[in-house]
């Protein structure tokens, strides 16, 4: 919880203030009965002139709109200051899951972390909104309207001292048995959202296999879990209003069959029949605001829980105390891998293992190997996704452990196996690659790319780009995404799979235009096609997480039967 209530501190101010100004309309709201009950005293024992009436009657006016006042104020502080935290809370959260490594984003996936920023975020918002205004002043008018009742007539209290034991006993089997509900319902939650965004990113996939209708039902299973959960905690909170009510009306049948009494024998006044019921009224109403306030916390605790687990996960792939910055002058290669093994979290088996080679300024490392070899994770290891379990890896001579984040990944420029484009323009997309990119400039990296005919043709680089880049083609999207790396201008350039979409003609064009733009950049080519990486400087080739062969197209042919056989599947050479 203490992460949550962090971001309270900048509006202590606002939360002493706010329940201040309720406290006085409360108070003022305590004040009406008694002046109303004096009047009906006058007025049955015939001393209700006019003039008194009337100064009776602007005095409630008068407090009634004082009252107003007061409560505006709190209304005005309690939402600026609750849309203020809501807005700081989500920013900690957007900013903190920017922070986060390969297994923090496994841990917590897109979609929970969607859900806990915006849905739990809501309630926590709404609940710091009804702190100020309600949290303090319904628990007061409770309390106070008990000891004003208490005040008229401390023979009849004794109905209001039996009747909150009762209420408290109900508040308790409530709070009891709708915490453990409201955990699961938000994530039954979690588990539509997460269905619901597979769904929509893979739609074609599903129709093209025609799997509409099994789809339909696993979204429509996952919802009626939610359905279930909310029908449970529903079920429980809803029966709290009856249950208030019923209380309130026998509280108040009892009120008026004993102060009949009372009055007949001279013990109470009508008046103080009228203030009794007020005040008791006051305090169920109350009550029961009292009890929406639990059924609502009890949702914004289980939220509370779920963004502070967001807050307070830390990566575990952080700059070490004495981070090193980036020499990129050093007179050593500009990547080495030194003895390097690795396996996923959870994984009882290694993805790499003992893998060795360097790569310099002005070379191109092509990197190849079956599906699952370990080729993508070997760019995930160099960017620091994941850390190695055993052995290391250098940039320029500095251990990748040594550096600070930000500066090895400014080093690296990355096109991911997955082409992926931000919403905007072709050229704002480009500078994300270099924020201070010209026209001329992009023009350079787009035609590097292959890029440049279809975006001119399309109608310049302020063309829209959809989410996603989802108005491009997949050969299109590639091609930009490695345009937006080679404007970077790094001095290593890590491109995984990214001409998987492109034909064998465009890839050639590809390759060379990418070697005489980046003709002083290490190159790391990662590709499952042997027509990508047979004219790279040197191949490695994986088979199993392990190196099988590592030289020229020309010496892996005659020297490793792996690449020989890939060679031949692919019909590269006659077997």
């Amino acid at each position: 919880m203490k992460p949550v209530l962090r971001y309270l501190r900048p509006y202590k101010k606002e939360l002493i203030v706010a329940p201040t100004f309720k406290l006085v309309e409360a108070i003022l709201e305590l004040i009406l009965p008694m002046i109303m009950a004096g009047l009906l005293d006058l007025a049955d024992r015939g001393e209700a002139t006019t003039k008194v009436i009337i100064e009776r009657s602007l005095l409630m006016v008068g407090v009634a709109i004082v009252g107003l006042g007061t409560a505006l104020v709190c209304q005005y502080l309690a939402s600026r200051s609750a849309q203020a935290y809501g807005t700081d809370l989500r920013n900690a959260i957007m900013e903190k899951a920017l922070t986060f490594d390969a297994a923090a984003y496994d841990k917590f996936g897109a979609a929970e972390i969607v859900n806990r920023l915006t849905n739990d975020t809501q309630k926590l918002q709404h609940a710091v909104a009804m702190l100020m205004r309600l949290v303090v002043r319904a628990p007061f008018l409770c309390i106070g309207a008990s000891i004003m009742a208490a005040v008229v007539s401390p023979k009849t209290a004794i109905i209001i001292i039996v009747l909150i034991p009762v209420y408290i006993f109900l508040l308790w089997l409530v709070l009891f048995k709708s915490v453990p509900v409201q955990l699961r319902v938000q994530e039954k939650l979690d588990s539509v959202a997460r269905l619901l965004r597979e769904d929509l990113s893979g739609v074609r996939v599903i129709r093209a296999f025609g799997r509409e209708k099994s789809r339909e039902d696993q979204f429509y299973d996952a919802c009626d879990e939610h359905r279930g959960q909310m029908e449970k905690v529903s079920f429980i909170t809803a029966s709290l209003n009856p249950a208030t009510s019923l209380l309130m009306n026998a509280a108040i049948a009892l009120i008026v069959w004993y102060g009949a009494k009372q009055v007949n024998i001279g013990g109470m006044t009508k008046g103080d029949i009228v203030a009794f019921v007020s005040y008791v009224t006051q305090m169920m109403l109350q009550m029961v605001i009292v009890a929406r306030l639990v059924i609502m916390y009890t949702g914004a605790y289980a939220s509370a829980k779920r963004v502070s687990a967001v807050l307070e996960c830390e990566p575990q792939i952080v700059d070490c105390d004495d981070a090193e910055n980036l020499d990129v002058s050093a007179n050593a290669p500009d990547v080495r891998f030194n003895d390097v093994c690795f396996a996923y979290p959870g994984s009882p088996e290694l993805t790499v293992e003992n893998i060795s080679f360097s790569m310099n300024r002005g070379e191109t490392v092509g990197i190849i190997g079956a599906t699952g070899s370990g080729k993508s994770t070997l760019a995930k290891l160099l960017s620091r996704e994941y850390d190695v379990d055993s052995g290391s890896i250098e940039v320029f001579g500095s251990d990748v452990r040594k550096l600070k984040k930000s500066e090895l990944r400014a080093a690296l420029g990355i096109v991911p196996q997955k082409a992926f484009l931000f919403s905007g323009t072709v050229a704002s997309n480009m500078r994300k690659g270099n924020p201070d990119a010209d026209d001329a400039q992009i023009e350079k990296a787009l035609r590097a790319a292959q890029a440049y005919t279809f975006v001119d043709e399309a109608g310049g680089m302020d063309i829209p780009v959809s989410r996603g880049g989802t108005n491009f083609s997949g050969g299109q999207r590639q091609r930009l995404t490695v345009a937006r790396a080679l404007i970077k201008n790094a001095p290593v350039l890590i491109l995984d799979d990214s001409s998987s979409a492109l034909d064998a003609a465009t890839e050639a064009e590809l390759r060379n235009s990418i070697r005489e733009y980046s003709d002083n950049t290490a190159v790391m080519l990662i590709s499952q096609r042997i027509s990508a990486v047979r004219k790279a400087d040197r191949i490695l080739v994986l088979s199993d997480g392990r190196v099988a062969g590592l030289g020229t197209h020309e010496e892996l042919i005659g020297s490793c039967d792996d690449y020989r056989e890939l060679c031949i599947s692919q019909g590269e050479v006659q077997e």
